[in-house]
C-alpha cells in the first residue's frame, strides 16, 4: 500500500493511461492536455463515454444511460491514523469538455460524477456526487472529510465513477489536483498549491524577442 501523502496533478504521462504508481490500470480514464476546458495546469484525467478501444460503452446508436469510465486509486495505508488526524481528500473537477456540454441529470437520464471510498470491511461507499446541470463548468475544488474510523485502515482506496450516455461521448468529466493527506486544515484553506506552469510546450512561429 502507498504511504501518505497521495498526490497527482496528471502532468504525466503527457497522454495516455493514468500512472500505475497511483492508479489501478483499468477503468478507462484518460490523461491528456486536450479534453478539459481551461485546466488549472497541463494535464487532467478525463472520464467519458468511450472505452479504451474508442468504442462507446453500449456499442449501440440509441441513447442509453449507464456507468462509463472510472478511476481507482492504488491501496493507501491509513492504518495508525485516528479520527483526530485531520485526514482529508481534495480534488478539482469539471463537468463537460472542450467540445461537449453534458446532458442534464434526471431520474431517466442519470448523468453524474461520483466518489466512492472503501471501508475497513471492503465495502465501496458512496461519499460524494455531482449531478450534471446540463452546463459546462469551470474547475471546482471539493474537500472530503475522511476522519471516520471505518476509512482509516491499511488498504484504503477511493474511486471516481462517471455515469452518462453510454451510446455516445457526450458526457465528460475531468479530475485534477488530487491530494490525500493527514494533518490538513478543514475546509479549503490548503487546496491552493504552489505550482509552476508553462504553455505546455506550445511554440509560436515567430516568438517575441527574448523567448
Amino acid at each position: 500500500a502507498l504511504a501518505l501523502p497521495f498526490f497527482d496533478d496528471f502532468t504525466t504521462p503527457l497522454e495516455g493511461m493514468p500512472k500505475v504508481l497511483n492508479w489501478l490500470p483499468s477503468g478507462g480514464a484518460y490523461v491528456s492536455n486536450r479534453l478539459a476546458l481551461l485546466p488549472l495546469t497541463r494535464g487532467t484525467a478525463t472520464l467519458d463515454g468511450l472505452k479504451a478501444n474508442g468504442q462507446s460503452y453500449s456499442g449501440a446508436i440509441t441513447s442509453s444511460y449507464n456507468t462509463l469510465d472510472s478511476l481507482t486509486s492504488q491501496p493507501i495505508d491509513l492504518s495508525g491514523l485516528t479520527t483526530s488526524s485531520q485526514v482529508f481528500l481534495s480534488f478539482a473537477w469539471q463537468s463537460g469538455s472542450i467540445v461537449s456540454v453534458p446532458n442534464r441529470n434526471s431520474s431517466s437520464t442519470p448523468v453524474r460524477l461520483e466518489l466512492f471510498v472503501k471501508t475497513n470491511t471492503g465495502v465501496w461507499e458512496s461519499k460524494w456526487t455531482a449531478p450534471s446541470t446540463g452546463l459546462r463548468t469551470s474547475f471546482r475544488q471539493q474537500v472530503i472529510d475522511l476522519n471516520v474510523a471505518k476509512y482509516l485502515h491499511g488498504a484504503f482506496q477511493f474511486m471516481f465513477v462517471a455515469t452518462g450516455n453510454a451510446a455516445s461521448n457526450s458526457d465528460n468529466w475531468s479530475v485534477d489536483y488530487v491530494l490525500l493527506n493527514s494533518g490538513r486544515m478543514p475546509g479549503r484553506t490548503d487546496t491552493t498549491l504552489v505550482d509552476l506552469a508553462t504553455r505546455a510546450g506550445l511554440l509560436a512561429r515567430n516568438p517575441p524577442d527574448g523567448l
